[in-house]
């Protein structure tokens, strides 16, 4: 399998936000965790972590790599699911409600190259307007939406903001939300990793 054991250990560090947790999460000795730390620090010639008594926090530059490992972590996760396919027949349903804009013109091709890289996740994309998926999340009806909205209760997070070209104003700003409880957390992450690195 194909991966970047140092940035797992970066991102890890920062879920964690604590070296002897990361530790834990990760499997090996603390001391490991803080040697690469250290060799991508060197690397960067600059400090990832404002190191404090029972915690750490992202410097600006370690946020920046941060945002950079999530996407090339994410890349070498499709790439090994490419390489080597699973050998679990099982399929996984993903049930995604959106706004007519972003069903229409933005996620097909995202589930095109979704499915190309995970063709064990079967995606059903479901236009609704925004009162709409509000309800069908609220009765796990979907398990991720995207929209103009936020909802108040789900996890969210910033999907695209379009912009007309040359514009200096975005004039929409598209969100994902979801449910932790939705029971395809692990496909809801594959979705918005692989939407972000293609969009």
């Amino acid at each position: 399998m194909l991966s970047d054991f140092r940035l797992k250990v970066f991102e890890t560090v920062a879920a964690k936000k604590n070296f002897t947790k990361a530790a834990k999460e990760l499997g090996i000795s603390q001391p490991a965790v803080s040697q690469n730390i250290s060799e991508l620090e060197q690397q960067i010639g600059d400090t990832l972590f404002v190191r404090g008594l029972n915690q750490v926090e992202l410097t600006v530059k370690g946020a920046l790599l941060l945002d950079y490992a999530h996407k090339i972590l994410h890349l070498y996760e499709s790439l090994n699911s490419e390489l080597v396919p699973s050998s679990s027949p099982s399929v996984s349903l993903l049930k995604i409600g959106a706004c007519p804009l972003a069903a229409k013109f933005i996620l097909p091709p995202v589930i095109e190259r979704f499915k190309d890289i995970f063709p064990r996740i079967e995606v059903v994309l479901l236009e609704r307007e925004n009162f709409e998926m509000e309800s069908l999340l609220s009765q796990k009806a979907i398990d991720l939406s995207v929209s103009d909205k936020l909802f108040p209760g789900f996890e969210s997070e910033p999907f695209i903001d379009i912009s007309l070209s040359g514009g200096a104003k975005n004039i929409q700003v598209l969100y994902f939300a979801y449910s932790h409880s939705s029971g395809q957390n692990e496909e809801i992450r594959k979705f918005i990793m692989t939407s972000k690195t293609c969009i």
